[in-house]
C-alpha cells in the first residue's frame, strides 16, 4: 500500500520530530509579524496623539495573535517542512526510513498526518479562538480609534437592522430583507428615537428605497405611543445613509467561529445579503488540511533531492519564490469568489486542490528519479 506506515517507533520520531520545526517556524514567523504589527500599532496611536502606554499597546497585540497564527500557518508549515527536510536529509535521517523498503510516499506519511492533523487543530480549535480574540481585538481597537468608521447594518434571525439619521433624530430600521444592490428594504419599520432613548413613534411601509440619499417608502403608516395611528401614503425622508453603506461588510469572517458560520451565512441569504465573502472563507478554512498536505508535497519535492543538498541558494530561490507564488494565486482566487466571478466552493476549494496536485505531481517525479 502507497501510505503503509513504518514502525510506530520509527512513525513517532519522525512525527514529533517533523512537528517541531514546523512549531519553531511558526513561532518565529508569528514573532516577526507581532513586532512589525506593535510598530505599526505605535505608530499609529502616535500620529492621532493618543496618550496610551507601550505596554498597554503590547498586551493589547497579543488579541491578535490568533489571526496572525492563521495566516501564518501555511507558511509556518511550508518553511518548516523545507527545513525539516533539508536536516534530514544533510544527517541522512530520511534514508533510515527508506531502508525499510519504503517510497517516498511511505516513508512520509509520518509527516502527512502530522499536517493533517495541523489542518484539524487549525478548524476545530484555532479558529474558535480566533474568533473570538478576533472580536475583542476590534472592539479595543474601536475604542482606542473613535474615529473609526464602522457599518450601520447587522442581521439577526429575524430580518436586518440598520441605524439612520433622519430629521436629526436617530431612526432604527428594521426590515425582513435587503437587497443592498438596488437598496430596498422590505417591510421595513422605522422606529423613531429622541435623544434620551425614548421612542417617540413607529411607521410601517411596504418596502423602501434609498435614492439620491432618501429613503422612498411606499404605503406607510404611523403609530403613535398613544396607540393611535395615521395613514401617510408614499412618503420620502432625507438620510445620510448612501448605497455604499449598505454594501458594508456586516463583522469580518474571522470573527465568526466556524461553527456558527454556517448559520449565519444561513441569517445572511434569508436577509437578502451578500454571502460570497463568508462562503468562500468558510470553504478555505475547511480546506486547510489537503492545503498543509500539499504544501508539506512541495517541499519535500523541492527539498528531497540532490541538487538542494549541494545548492543552498537554489533552495532557498526555490522556497520564496513556491510561497510568494501560493500567497498571490490564494489571494487572487479569493477576490475571484469574493466578487462572484468563481463559484464560491471553487474558490474555496481551489487553491488546496491546486496545491496539493502540484505537490503530488512533484513528489511522484522526485520517486521515479
Amino acid at each position: 500500500m502507497m501510505f503503509w506506515t513504518p514502525p510506530i517507533t520509527l512513525f513517532v520520531y519522525f512525527a514529533l520530530n517533523y512537528l517541531r520545526y514546523v512549531v519553531f517556524c511558526i513561532i518565529g514567523l508569528l514573532a516577526f509579524v507581532s513586532i512589525l504589527d506593535i510598530v505599526e500599532l505605535m505608530r499609529r496611536v502616535g500620529a492621532t496623539g493618543l496618550d496610551i502606554s507601550t505596554p498597554f499597546i503590547i498586551v493589547t497585540s497579543f488579541a491578535k495573535l490568533p489571526n496572525l497564527f492563521e495566516q501564518m500557518l501555511p507558511f509556518g508549515v511550508f518553511g518548516g517542512s523545507i527545513i525539516c527536510f533539508y536536516f534530514w536529509s544533510r544527517n541522512h535521517e530520511f534514508v533510515t526510513a527508506r531502508t525499510f523498503g519504503q517510497n517516498i510516499w511511505q516513508a512520509l506519511t509520518p509527516v502527512f498526518a502530522t499536517a493533517v492533523l495541523i489542518g484539524i487543530f487549525q478548524i476545530l480549535v484555532m479558529s474558535p479562538l480566533t474568533s473570538t480574540m478576533s472580536k475583542q481585538y476590534e472592539a479595543q481597537m474601536d475604542q482606542i480609534f473613535k474615529n473609526r468608521a464602522q457599518s450601520n447594518l447587522s442581521v439577526s434571525t429575524n430580518g436586518v437592522w440598520l441605524r439612520d439619521r433622519i430629521d436629526n433624530r436617530t431612526v432604527i430600521i428594521h426590515g425582513q430583507k435587503l437587497d443592498a444592490d438596488i437598496a430596498r428594504i422590505e417591510k421595513p419599520v422605522l422606529y423613531n428615537i429622541a435623544e434620551n432613548g425614548v421612542l417617540l413613534s413607529r411607521i410601517k411601509g411596504e418596502d423602501m428605497h434609498l435614492i439620491d440619499n432618501q429613503w422612498r417608502i411606499s404605503q406607510t403608516i404611523r403609530f403613535a405611543n398613544d396607540g393611535t395611528s395615521e395613514t401617510l401614503g408614499d412618503i420620502g425622508l432625507d438620510s445620510v445613509l448612501d448605497k455604499r453603506s449598505l454594501s458594508l461588510t456586516i463583522r469580518p469572517p474571522h470573527t465568526i467561529n466556524v461553527y456558527g458560520l454556517p448559520n449565519f451565512i444561513t441569517i445572511l441569504k434569508d436577509a437578502g445579503l451578500a454571502t460570497e465573502t463568508y462562503q468562500v472563507y468558510f470553504h478555505q478554512l475547511l480546506s486547510t488540511p489537503l492545503k498543509l498536505l500539499g504544501l508539506v508535497m512541495l517541499a519535500a519535492s523541492i527539498t528531497l533531492t540532490q541538487f538542494s543538498r549541494q545548492h543552498k541558494l537554489r533552495l532557498v530561490i526555490w522556497a520564496l519564490a513556491a510561497s510568494f507564488g501560493f500567497y498571490f494565486a490564494s489571494d487572487l482566487i479569493f477576490v475571484l469568489g469574493n466578487s462572484s466571478r468563481l463559484p464560491y466552493y471553487i474558490a474555496g476549494w481551489a487553491p488546496a486542490l491546486i496545491i496539493l496536485s502540484i505537490g503530488a505531481v512533484l513528489l511522484a517525479r522526485v520517486e521515479e528519479h
